[in-house]
């Protein structure tokens, strides 16, 4: 019994919040904690037992999400966990109506791009630097390079600034940082 839940518990832990891509899409698996339901229920041969656990296999097919997310270190490329990655592009558009006609244009006149993370806070070099900025040890001004691939193009080393930084904590919640950077 107690080697059937350490099986069943580390292919949990091992594929809990998993994505992968395959043939038929890109696929997210998510699993529960492992229970015992009616342990050692005596049986005609011996005793018998339940063990389970809920799980969510997702196919999404035809989808794109961003793969190989990395922060360039000083030319060493280190993975970042996060919980949540959200891109944001926004403009500053210039609209005119036109004469005679009934839809304005626009014209483009800048532009801005974000990045959101939500990470664990670990004892990672990533989390060390963002505490450093954020308690004054380390210059604000910090380039972060991160590298991604989307929809089968690489981006490396876009530069971004660290915008906002929080570090939320609770005595019953894992610490977290919720992170903005600017481009």
């Amino acid at each position: 019994m107690t080697v059937v839940m350490q099986i069943l518990d580390l292919f949990t832990k091992n594929y809990n919040n998993h994505a992968f891509q395959s043939d038929e899409g890109l696929i997210k698996e998510t699993y529960d904690t492992v229970v015992t339901l009616r342990p050692m229920i005596q049986s005609e041969t011996g005793y018998r037992a339940s063990v389970y656990c809920y799980g969510s296999y997702v196919i999404c097919e035809n989808v794109a999400d961003i793969t190989d997310f990395k922060w360039n270190n000083n030319d060493v490329l280190e993975d970042i966990d996060y919980i949540k990655a959200t891109f944001v592009y926004s403009a500053v558009l210039d609209t005119q109506k036109i004469s005679g006609q009934e839809i304005s244009t626009s014209q483009k006149k800048e532009a801005g791009a974000t990045l959101s993370l939500v990470i664990p806070q670990t004892n990672s070099n990533f989390c060390k630097l963002i505490n450093k900025i954020m308690f004054g040890s380390e210059p604000g001004n910090t380039d972060f390079k991160f590298s991604f691939s989307l929809n089968g193009i690489a981006y490396t080393n876009v530069v971004y600034k660290l915008d906002n930084s929080t570090l939320a904590t609770a005595k019953t919640d894992a610490p977290g940082l919720q992170l903005t950077f600017t481009r």
